[in-house]
């Protein structure tokens, strides 16, 4: 049975792509639990594969290529079946509007809190509410995001800048249907930054109650040089 199993996995990671990650879990129908372990075992000790964090592993590769600890991370969310998104703090930094240190990679995930350490840094699965997750679904719900992570203290131009700057006119115009949730202090700002979008008396449930114009919010130049380019995609 052992045997059996063993050339079954070997089969199988033949049948793997270039730097092509795999799981545990996928191993369990070629043999008991005990027997896989063994074989995983003596793979890694014979360094055929990899072993990336818990129950994660990539074949070895000639090269010595790793994955970044994002895709690992996203790898692990596949396996366990969740929804994640990453955290605003890293989506920030990689725009450059923090600069702060990311020391660790943290997803929003609707999972329980759970931790990971890989290459040196931490891989943290933090519990949040589906809806705070489902905003980053979007261009929009992201920005939303960004802007609740960063603060009441980040600058006003800054941000006005930054929404301009990222948000399409349709995204704009969608504005009012992502605020019911923010907090008070986050809907404020938003009603300063963009006006004609928000106005002064516009509150979570007066979706579509005002008219918007356009022409103002067309973006000329190439905006704060601090900012990087990013696909915000």
């Amino acid at each position: 049975m052992e045997k059996t199993t063993a050339i079954l996995v070997r089969r199988f990671l033949l049948s793997l792509k270039p730097r092509q990650i795999f799981f545990r879990s996928e191993l369990r129908k070629f043999g008991n639990a005990n027997t896989i372990d063994q074989c995983i075992y003596r793979l890694i000790d014979s360094e055929r594969i990899v072993r990336l964090i818990e129950g994660v592993y990539l074949r070895h590769q000639a090269d010595g290529w790793l994955p970044s600890a994002e895709e690992v991370g996203r790898a692990k969310a596949k396996e366990l079946g969740r929804i994640l998104t990453e955290e605003p703090k890293i989506i920030a930094s990689k725009i450059g509007l923090s600069s702060l240190e990311v020391t660790e990679i943290v997803f929003y995930t609707t999972g329980r809190t759970l931790n990971f350490r890989y290459q040196g840094k931490i891989i943290r699965f933090q519990e949040k509410s589906a809806r705070k997750i489902k905003m980053n679904d979007s261009r929009l719900g992201k920005a939303i995001n960004i802007l609740w992570y960063l603060g009441p203290e980040f600058p006003l131009e800054d941000s006005r800048w930054f929404l301009r700057k990222y948000l399409h006119r349709e995204e704009r115009q969608q504005l009012r249907q992502d605020l019911p949730g923010v907090p008070e202090w986050l809907l404020t700002r938003l009603k300063e930054l963009l006006p004609e979008y928000l106005p002064l008396g516009f509150r979570a449930y007066d979706a579509d109650a005002y008219e918007t114009e356009d022409s103002q919010y067309d973006i000329k130049g190439d905006g704060y040089p601090f900012i990087k380019t990013f696909d915000f995609n």
